[in-house]
């Protein structure tokens, strides 16, 4: 139970900063749309088993 916790914790961080992180390359706040892709590329990164 705890293992599937702390993967979950693991998850939301690493996506935080990936946003975050491309907010603060691009200058300026991600459209909708772009949060969305990069939900879905990193949800598929995620199944792959890359992260």
């Amino acid at each position: 139970m705890w293992y599937i916790f702390i993967i979950l914790i693991k998850l939301i961080l690493s996506l935080i900063i990936t946003i975050w992180a491309t907010m603060f390359v691009r200058g300026r706040e991600l459209t909708e749309t772009e949060i969305w892709i990069i939900l879905i590329v990193f949800l598929w990164l995620y199944s792959m088993g890359v992260i």
